[in-house]
């Protein structure tokens, strides 16, 4: 378990250096938790406010994590946003 929560710290550290480093986002808030559910981070893109789920993979071809991100996640995901946004 440690070194999967490591992983995945790892990953949103990569993420977060990627979409600042080289999209120019900025990052409002890491591990974002509410009631609903928690958001991996949320950054800023010019104006627009940019929700994001990190998913880090050890194997496999990259964007599979994508396939993990179920419709249930994506509701509380959603649900963390809009208490964010209030």
């Amino acid at each position: 378990m440690k070194q999967t929560y490591e992983t995945g710290l790892q990953g949103e550290s990569t993420a977060e250096a990627y979409l600042h480093d080289q999209l120019g986002m900025k990052c409002l808030e890491r591990r974002y938790k509410t009631r609903s559910g928690e958001i991996d981070q949320i950054m800023l893109d010019k104006k627009t406010i940019v929700f994001v789920e990190v998913k880090t993979r050890l194997t496999g071809q990259p964007g599979q994590g994508l396939m993990s991100v179920t419709e249930e996640k994506q509701r509380r995901i959603a649900r963390a946003a809009v208490i964010y946004l209030m």
